[in-house]
């Protein structure tokens, strides 16, 4: 089949896997091309800067008869400064300016104010313009760095009338907000009868606590205007934010019949949900304990539907003011909610009831009824930091959802290889049970140890064990301690159908060293036939050593796992 005879479509699929370099040099194929190339570059328009190209794009977008605005689906502003100093072009200016001020010392300042106004009102209009002529964009995002200067006339613009001015607010079905607190009263009378997705970035500063619940009124109810559309929410809070409460936000929020995914992003040490669980208890339940914070409510009460829950952590912050003793486990406590059952968090922020797993330490008992508020879970992402040595919350979670749950991503600690077998092995194990009912418990513990792949003996064609039932995981994300042979024979053995694996090592030592002829030797030898894997991304520390392992262990992996595809991403830690 020649290239004339090949559908647009195909060829549109085909552009979203070339590189930036090379379309620009596929425009000038053919006409096809260049429509393919305009699609793929105005898709997502982002404005950080403010300078000549800038208005010339955004002229170019506005004007109908180039057709430019109609492939932007995804627009991000990020407001900009407008420094640009008053312009004298005549003498006759000039010297009329110095007789002003020489009568008036602030009429520079005043020239110079009223010439950022009207710098701001040309920025407004046009930008406002050119969202005007975009009939397909769905997705506006407003970020800020905390800290910078700004000038509140943008976001007052562009979360207002941007959105009610223009077609935006109707057709809007992702929103990205991170603002200044003081501007988030924007939004409180806008209704978008399509959004589907909202993203939230508190950032509070030095504020009061009564300043902020002041402000983040105007939000609450802008949030509770979407409880019949929404279907993903995400609410992170910056570390600098030190007064800011959370519990109260989520006390405050309704149901949401719709909300099938949940991201939340505070510091680990819990210091924004940690105002007491009492101060919102109702009035009918002062008699009884409320051990729940709202926060974690808010999650319970939505279990029934999540399909996915991110929770992620950004460095400590100091609390201000009385806090719960409870606070700093509250990933802990999410996690025991999740696992269902009896089990407590003690206060060290281990799991009650373990037991030990293939020679690891798993929590709560591995016969007991896994829960089922949370059936639907599919998605999970936790920080292991926050956990610290215990990992047992996490074990009795992971065995509740191990059925049907597709994607696992664990951050910020590297795992020993006895912590990840321990893991999977929770997984498999709470899987045989599901799938056959009939198992001993103590026959399912047996079995295990025949999952121990962390041995001498080498597995070079790593067919699957009948005892061990297909896990439905197909993405897994973690930080390991050195990535080695028989990590990949473990994970081919017990998660066949894995088709994406991402690994960061963490201690590469032994991987420069000349052992890394042995490590390729042991590798060449094994062949993955029955492993699923499509793609293998893998993040070390960027040296010169890294860099020539990478090279190596790229082909490796290629030799071994039919059809997979590499990435080796260097990340430099400085």
């Amino acid at each position: 089949m020649t290239p004339a005879y090949v559908p647009f479509d195909v060829w549109k699929c085909v552009a979203e896997y070339v590189s930036d370099e090379d379309l620009k040099r596929l425009r000038s194929v053919d006409r096809s091309w260049r429509l393919i190339v305009q699609q793929v570059e105005y898709r997502n328009v982002g404005i950080k800067v403010w300078g000549k190209r800038t208005k010339e794009c955004l002229k170019a977008l506005s004007n109908p008869a180039r057709g430019l605005g109609q492939h932007v689906r995804a627009l991000e502003i990020t407001p900009w400064i407008i420094t640009s100093p008053v312009k004298v072009y005549t003498k006759r200016a000039k010297v009329w300016n110095r007789i002003n001020a020489l009568f008036d010392s602030e009429y520079p300042a005043r020239c110079a104010s009223d010439h950022v106004k009207r710098k701001l009102a040309k920025h407004i209009d046009l930008v406002i313009s050119t969202v005007q002529n975009l009939p397909d964009l769905h997705e506006f995002a407003v970020q800020w760095s905390p800290g910078s200067t700004y000038h509140p006339e943008f976001f007052s613009a562009f979360l207002g009338p941007i959105l009610t001015k223009t077609k935006l607010g109707l057709n809007l079905t992702k929103l990205s907000v991170k603002v200044p607190t003081e501007t988030l009263s924007t939004l409180a009378p806008l209704h978008f009868p399509q959004l589907a997705c909202l993203e939230l970035d508190l950032h509070t500063g030095n504020l009061l606590t009564g300043e902020i619940n002041d402000l983040l009124d105007s939000l609450i109810v802008f949030v509770n205007n979407t409880t019949r559309t929404l279907r993903t929410l995400s609410v992170s809070s910056t570390t600098e934010s030190k007064h800011l409460d959370l519990n109260r936000f989520f006390h405050l929020l309704g149901f949401f019949p719709l909300l099938t995914s949940f991201i939340l992003c505070i510091p680990y040490d819990g210091a924004h949900i940690s105002s007491p669980s009492f101060v919102f208890a109702r009035a009918m339940d002062k008699g009884a304990p409320n051990t729940s914070t709202p926060t974690e409510t808010f999650i319970k009460k939505h279990a029934g539907q999540l399909e996915e829950l991110q929770i992620k952590s950004r460095r400590a912050s100091p609390p201000v003011g009385p806090t719960s003793p409870h606070a700093k486990f509250w990933i802990q406590r999410i996690l025991a909610d999740i696992a269902g059952g009896d089990l407590t968090i003690g206060v060290d922020g281990s799991a009650g009831s373990s037991i030990h797993v293939g020679g690891a330490t798993s929590s709560a008992s591995l016969d007991s009824t896994p829960a089922e508020a949370y059936s639907r879970l599919q998605k999970l992402e936790v920080p292991l930091r926050p956990l610290k040595s215990s990992l047992q919350p996490l074990h009795a979670c992971l065995q509740a959802v191990s059925v049907q749950l597709k994607s696992l991503k664990l951050t910020e600690r590297a795992l020993t290889g006895d912590e990840l077998k321990g893991i999977i092995t929770v997984l498999v194990i709470s899987s045989q049970l599901s799938f056959n009912v009939f198992t001993p418990l103590s026959d399912a513990l047996s079995n295990s140890s025949q999952l121990s792949l962390f041995t001498s003996s080498s597995h070079s064609q790593c067919k699957s064990s009948p005892i061990v039932p297909q896990l439905n995981l197909t993405s897994l994300s973690l930080r390991v301690q050195e990535l080695s042979p028989k990590l990949l024979d473990f994970l081919a053995e017990v998660v066949p159908g894995l088709r994406k694996l991402e690994i960061e090592v963490v201690d590469t030592a032994k991987e420069y060293t000349p052992c890394q002829l042995a490590h390729a030797a042991m590798q060449q030898h094994r062949h993955y036939s029955d492993w699923h894997l499509r793609v293998i991304q893998i993040r070390a520390p960027q040296s010169r050593r890294v860099y020539a392992w990478s090279q190596g262990i790229e082909s490796i992996l290629k030799a071994c796992i039919p059809g997979v595809d590499v990435e080796i991403m260097l990340l430099n830690l400085v």
